[in-house]
């Protein structure tokens, strides 16, 4: 276990990381003391001060330093030189990053690691034994080479015309065909229908049309439409009057006629106790005659009351009173050798791995090349090379010569016949053949 801690890196870097960010330093630093005199100084705490009024000539020396420390405390004249490089590109070329992804790049480069097979000096012989041999088992594996014959003979057949099953075909075909079993129908289409005008169902449509006519069944009425004869006025009818005396009665609008003329009228007594009231509250409420203008007076500009009234205004002025800070705002301010930089600084020093750990290209190494580690590994590397250890199998793989005479070869040639298609498609056709032959000879023994 002491051991095991001793080489743990964990247990190596705790005290290291309990200690990393606690950082102690004592309030009397020359640091400090500058760092609260800085914040004395930026405060606004007990820092403005109203000075009176007074004027100097524009040559003054004080004037022309005032001027000058303006326009060193200027945000604009501090960034005008920076205005021309907003925007401005910045080429990386030469940097370290730079540097180190070109130096990956080519250490990870697939191409520069391998040998191209293109750049290999490699001529084959054309009549050697593997490329004859390659070219022969190349014909013999070849399957369309192989069924050619077969093909050829599986769709050439003669069938005579007067064949049985060939009539029988034909017979099928036209009693399937359904341009045969239309074909009646068809020319009697061709032939047209005649029907005269004074047919019996010519003229019952015509008389179930005018039956079922909307125009028909109104035509009387829309005639007769207009041309009743009664009375010359409403007033003359006495149903009619009732009626309109009955709508009235019950329409909602004349019922309410009156009030709605009536709603909007109202009476009220000026000498009454509530419009008194309110006269006299609307009197106490209203701006008029409550205002009373003052006389108008004039005043010589430096009277003491004026001049007095004048510096008051300005006492109270939010605008003269933060006049002298507005060259404060947007004032950059660099806090470098501040106690958070400084402070900052130390933490990512402390907190670096490039400073913690010891570059490995730094360490002195050299190695030997006839060395024992070295001699084993190379031996281990050729042990271990498959490439190598196929080389000879390869080599002998493919160089073999077997006899044309051989009873394997003969043997598979005859299974070869056996297995083939097209020795199926002439076993296939010789048997159909005399299939038909069959049937001929029974056909005419039928008929003698």
């Amino acid at each position: 276990m002491h051991l095991a801690k001793i080489q743990s890196d964990r247990e190596y870097k705790k005290g290291f990381e309990e200690s990393k960010t606690k950082y102690h330093v004592s309030k009397d630093t020359m640091d400090v003391i500058h760092a609260k005199k800085a914040q004395d100084m930026i405060s606004d705490l007990g820092y403005k001060q109203q000075f009176h009024h007074y004027t100097m000539p524009p040559d003054a020396v004080s004037f022309a330093l005032a001027r000058n420390r303006n326009d060193l405390l200027s945000d604009n004249i501090y960034k005008a030189d920076l205005e021309w490089l907003r925007g401005m590109g910045w080429v990386p070329v030469g940097s370290l990053d730079i540097e180190t992804a070109k130096h990956a790049s080519k250490i990870l480069s697939e191409i520069q690691y391998r040998q191209p097979v293109q750049k290999v000096a490699f001529t084959a012989v054309p009549d050697s034994m593997e490329l004859e041999l390659a070219k022969a088992n190349t014909l013999q594996m070849n399957n369309k080479l192989y069924r050619a014959e077969g093909e050829d003979m599986k769709h050439n057949f003669n069938l005579p015309a007067d064949a049985p099953e060939f009539i029988q075909s034909r017979v099928n075909a036209i009693n399937i065909s359904k341009n045969c079993y239309k074909l009646g129908w068809e020319e009697t289409k061709k032939k047209g229908y005649d029907m005269r005008v004074d047919a019996i169902p010519i003229k019952v449509a015509k008389a179930s049309r005018d039956i079922a006519s909307d125009y028909k069944y109104k035509q009387a009425h829309i005639a007769a439409r207009g041309q009743c004869v009664g009375l010359k006025s409403l007033q003359d009818d006495p149903k009619l009057v009732w009626s309109m005396h009955v709508a009235k009665m019950q329409s909602d609008r004349e019922y309410k006629k009156a009030f709605e003329g009536s709603k909007t009228k109202y009476n009220l007594p000026k000498d009454m106790m509530d419009v008194t009231h309110a006269k006299k509250a609307q009197d106490m409420i209203s701006d008029l005659g409550y205002k009373q203008q003052f006389h108008h007076y004039t005043m010589p500009p430096d009277a003491v009351s004026f001049a007095l009234a004048r510096n008051r205004n300005d006492l109270l002025s939010d605008t003269v009173y933060k006049a002298d800070m507005e060259w404060i705002c947007g004032t950059g301010w660099v806090p470098i050798g501040s106690l958070d930089v400084e402070t900052a600084k130390q933490a990512s020093k402390i907190l670096s791995e490039r400073k913690y750990r010891q570059p490995v290209q730094n360490i002195p190494f050299t190695a030997v090349a006839d060395s024992m580690e070295m001699e084993l590994a190379k031996a281990n590397a050729l042990q271990m090379n498959v490439k190598l250890y196929h080389a000879g199998a390869e080599e002998v793989k493919h160089k073999y010569n077997l006899p044309s005479d051989v009873p394997q070869f003969i043997q598979s040639r005859v299974n070869a016949i056996n297995l083939s298609d097209v020795s199926i498609v002439i076993y296939k056709s010789f048997r159909v053949h005399c299939s038909h032959v069959m049937v001929l000879c029974e056909l005419n023994v039928v008929m003698l």
